[in-house]
């Protein structure tokens, strides 16, 4: 128990101790902070992170992130661009270092081989007197706070702070460059994300061309083969060539059952049980919108009609069509 209740102690002490270092970032904010995000959003080439140990690794997170986000990014490792790789970075690229003591070997070399070279070079670390700083074009020194290592040196704290700090400015450039929903789900095509923002409910529909369609003169016999011909359960009711409604599996069992005789109905019109106006979707609208569309309905919906800017049917769309967009 004892345990226990150390384990719950230190998750309080870390998560505020984490929070406030995180709201410290808040007073970096200076005019050489936004200088700095307003280059990056100017820049024609693509940021280029770099650094060392758990630095690098947070860098490499960065990239991701700006890049997911409409701003090209790299990570290139220090040492691998001190022999060699440093043909990589281009004349209009911006690099962007990380160091939390900011007296990295390694990131000194290569501050001046990049100042050789007259590349916009920055350092984000947390030692305002670092060495490396009068070779950078921009300097961000972050509030340093206590790491909640309990030797104080495993970098935790200082992690969290830095990979806060460039969410942030990966985020404002974001806004700064107008990117919108559109510009994310192009890069971001394939799972969850690129569906609910790229597909259209066409896009996921089962086409009417695997349908049954039928005349609303048609009797119930011809009607039903055409049905079990397609296997949706339905078809699509017409008159004169124009779209009238739907017959479905429950219409015709409770055409059966309000028979006296099965057999004599099968050679009677369907017309008196067409379903009219049954609940329908755009074809152009989002499949999330969709999605949304059926949940609101609150009841059990087997699907919807799909029509096109005319109004006429072009398929259904079933709940499970849906699947991996909610």
């Amino acid at each position: 128990m004892n345990q226990e209740n150390d384990i719950i102690k230190n998750a309080l002490s870390t998560f505020q101790i984490f929070g406030e270092a995180v709201k410290s970032i808040s007073s970096t904010i200076n005019t050489d902070a936004i200088n700095f995000i307003l280059s990056l959003k100017g820049i024609t080439g693509k940021v280029v992170f770099t650094g060392i140990g758990k630095s690098g690794l947070i860098g490499k997170k960065a990239a991701a992130t700006f890049a997911s986000t409409g701003t090209r990014s790299i990570f290139l490792h220090p040492t691998e661009a001190l022999h060699g790789d440093l043909g990589m970075i281009g004349p209009s690229d911006f690099v962007i270092m990380l160091s939390k003591s900011g007296e990295s070997d390694e990131l000194y070399l290569l501050t001046k081989a990049l100042k050789n070279l007259n590349i916009t070079t920055s350092l984000i670390s947390f030692n305002g007197k670092s060495s490396l700083n009068q070779f950078c074009d921009f300097v961000i020194t972050l509030p340093e706070h206590d790491e909640i290592c309990p030797f104080n040196i495993a970098p935790t704290t200082s992690t969290i702070q830095t990979l806060a700090f460039l969410d942030f400015v990966a985020i404002e450039i974001m806004k700064l460059r107008k990117f919108t929903p559109t510009d994310f789900a192009s890069l971001h095509p394939s799972g969850r994300i690129g569906k609910r923002l790229l597909l259209n409910v066409e896009d996921v529909m089962v086409s009417i061309t695997k349908i049954a369609q039928v005349d609303y003169k048609s009797t119930f016999k011809d009607t039903m083969l055409n049905m079990s011909s397609c296997g949706y359960g339905l078809a699509f009711v017409y008159q004169a060539g124009k779209f009238l409604g739907i017959l479905t599996d429950g219409d015709i069992r409770r055409a059966l059952t309000s028979s006296n005789s099965e057999l004599e109905i099968l050679s009677h019109s369907i017309e008196r049980f067409v379903t009219m106006n049954p609940l329908a979707i755009d074809a152009k609208s989002k499949a999330i919108d969709g999605v949304k569309y059926l949940e609101d309905l609150n009841r059990n919906v087997a699907f919807l009609i799909v029509m096109n800017d005319n109004r006429e049917p072009v398929g259904i769309v079933r709940p499970h069509d849906f699947m991996g967009i909610k």
